[in-house]
């Protein structure tokens, strides 16, 4: 038979801020993928702009580049709302059992 353990207020603070910190790293990670995307819609528009006399294979690719980059930073601004949605619904949960407990937040780093 196993022994039933008990998990301390403090080991469920310090799971909570550890997954808090998680998914604020990995928003931060999609923010700089977001960057990039913006980086290569620009970059694309400049290469649209001047290379029409150029090359039609050249423009042919930086519209689906455009194209491509611009989906992928309406997805990725969708992901990263979401992200923060549920950081702010983990936070508030943890506020709750706190609540519950009866112990102030003051004592706890919950931000």
């Amino acid at each position: 038979m196993t022994a039933e353990r008990k998990i301390s207020f403090q080991e469920i603070s310090a799971a909570y801020r550890k997954e808090v910190q998680y998914q604020r790293k990995m928003m931060f990670n999609l923010q700089l993928w977001l960057t990039l995307f913006f980086l290569i819609a620009g970059s694309s528009v400049v290469v649209i702009y001047y290379a029409k006399a150029l090359s039609l294979g050249l423009v042919i690719a930086a519209y689906v580049a455009l194209v491509i980059s611009i989906c992928l930073i309406l997805l990725l601004g969708y992901i990263l709302y979401k992200g923060r949605q549920n950081v702010e619904r983990l936070i508030a949960n943890f506020r709750d059992n706190l609540h519950e407990a009866g112990l102030s937040t003051k004592d706890y780093d919950v931000k």
